[in-house]
């Protein structure tokens, strides 16, 4: 083709037939699996970072801590260096473990006692503004975020839910699993309720559907997304710890609550996350319309 053809075609944009449509979804292609392999490692990350907050707060307020260990739990000083060493080596022992796939199954079983831990000493005095009720609900609500990781891999395998369980007879796994998935799932959706306090009635209002389908499986994913998404919007406008300031003792104290609540709000939108990646719950509606459309 001559120069003359080729400024024509150029001036009139008749192109020959090229591959470049086929590279760009091929490009997108690669992209959206580069992407996948790393969400798990990412929602791992995600869910082990308020165990991570944690134990950086109470490395950088020890005298806090122990004061109040003695003061409103009546443990001897020796004591309760002890058990905060302990807890704060397995909040973040057990949050890197639980990024490397041969140890998550421990990491699981070591951040779900400390979950229980936490309860236990802080139940009475609720370290976040929804008060005691609210501390008991994220608590629950961050054991069942956990709880999906071996729900999904350890029950459908056939083993038990931790290690040093009993195993489920056979036969009965992937109905444990389900069991298992479905209370996360509702435990999760219950953090919805937080709206109440932290949004006002009319916002609670609106979230209820969303609880309701995510509690039910119905359009789980959908659902669960906009449920992450009242909870981001939750955790901007209730705890911005970032607009804070002062030096003073409460300025101190008011940050420090929401920054463990937003911290511990991600952690439990992971959970929420690995719901939408997971597969159809048997016992949930949107498995009983998958049945239906199939006869």
């Amino acid at each position: 083709m001559d120069a003359g053809a080729l400024f024509k075609r150029a001036a009139s944009c008749d192109y020959p037939p090229s591959n470049t449509g086929s590279l760009v979804v091929r490009r997108l292609e690669d992209t959206r699996r580069v992407v996948r392999a790393h969400v798990p490692l990412l929602t791992k990350a995600l869910l082990g970072a308020t165990f991570v907050e944690d134990a950086i707060r109470t490395l950088c307020q020890a005298d806090a801590q122990l004061y109040f260990y003695q003061s409103e739990l009546g443990v001897p000083a020796a004591v309760a260096g002890l058990l905060i060493g302990v807890a704060t080596v397995a909040g973040l022992g057990g949050a890197a473990a639980l990024l490397a796939p041969a140890a998550e199954d421990g990491a699981v079983g070591v951040l779900l006692g400390l979950v229980l831990y936490q309860q236990l000493a802080y139940g009475r005095h609720a370290p976040v503004t929804s008060g005691n009720a609210g501390f008991l609900l994220r608590n629950a609500c961050l054991a069942a975020a956990l709880a999906l990781i071996p729900a999904t891999k350890r029950l459908a395998a056939g083993r038990s839910l931790l290690p040093g369980l009993p195993a489920p007879t056979a036969g009965t796994a992937a109905a444990w699993a389900a069991r298992i998935s479905l209370g996360s799932r509702v435990l999760l959706a219950a953090l919805g309720l937080e709206a109440f306090v932290t949004l006002g009635p009319r916002a609670g209002l609106l979230t209820l559907p969303l609880v309701a389908a995510v509690a039910l499986g119905f359009r789980t994913r959908p659902a669960a997304v906009a449920l992450m998404a009242v909870f981001a919007v939750s955790s901007v406008a209730a705890t911005p710890f970032w607009s804070v300031v002062g030096d003073s003792a409460y300025a101190a104290y008011t940050r420090d609550v929401m920054r463990f609540e937003c911290v511990q709000t991600l952690s439990i939108m992971s959970g929420l996350f690995t719901l939408i990646r997971a597969q159809v719950n048997p016992l949930s509606v949107d498995a009983q319309l998958c049945r239906r459309k199939s006869f």
